[in-house]
């Protein structure tokens, strides 16, 4: 079994249903579209799950696991499977790295206690973990730059024709218009609510409100 997609980025790939890429929607549809071939009795379910991951039920029906997945063999799932089957108390692993079809996956891992053994479920996160990586590699970039600058970040307010810039040390925001000239100044020194102590960014939201980073005072504003 085998879908027709075209590789998306990680970002792609959190989408909701209605904005993801056309490729994403034909993938995210195989899994129900296999299942009704089951219910159909086109396929049984043993047979659905080794077309799709390309193991032959031979290869892991009735083996231990390090046998059937000799890389988990230098991890530390089978040991911690050990330990479930002994103490009889569920666990779980957050972030588990294992290769799986020639790259890296990681796994977040649940175990639990079943009759005569130890139920093992793995959810794949490895999209959300390298999103969430690149984020925080981003945002380690942009605290870098702005501390590296030592200016305040400013906003361009577009529906509005406003401009508003963080005066870091008059402890105040002003606001200009698109052709520079001033118009008007927000808050003032002090640690009250819409005072101000060394602002080190703002932006906009889109209903006017004002986020403002008050560095000094350890807090974001909203105004």
């Amino acid at each position: 079994i085998a879908t027709d997609h075209a590789p998306q980025t990680s970002i792609e790939k959190q989408l909701e249903y209605d904005f993801a890429a056309f490729g994403m929607i034909g993938f995210e549809t195989t899994l129900s579209l296999i299942l009704g071939l089951v219910e159909k009795k086109v396929l049984s379910l043993n047979d659905a799950i080794e077309r799709l991951t390309g193991v032959r039920r031979e290869q892991a029906v009735g083996r231990p696991l390090v046998e059937a997945v000799p890389s988990l063999a230098a991890t530390t799932l089978p040991r911690l499977i050990q330990t479930v089957f002994e103490s009889e108390q569920p666990n779980s692993l957050d972030r588990f790295t294992m290769q799986c079809i020639g790259r890296e996956r990681i796994m977040h891992v649940r175990l639990f206690p079943f009759v005569a053994g130890v139920t093992v479920f793995l959810h794949d996160i490895t999209d959300r973990a390298e999103t969430e990586e690149a984020l925080k590699q981003s945002e380690e970039r942009y605290a870098l730059a702005a501390a590296g600058a030592n200016d305040g970040m400013w906003d361009w307010d577009l529906s509005r024709g406003e401009i508003y810039v963080p005066e870091y040390f008059n402890d105040r925001i002003q606001v200009f218009g698109v052709d520079g000239t001033p118009k008007r100044v927000i808050g003032q020194s002090g640690s009250g609510p819409g005072a101000f102590k060394a602002p080190g960014g703002v932006a906009v939201a889109p209903n006017g409100d004002l986020f403002v980073a008050d560095f000094n005072n350890q807090r974001v504003q909203q105004l």
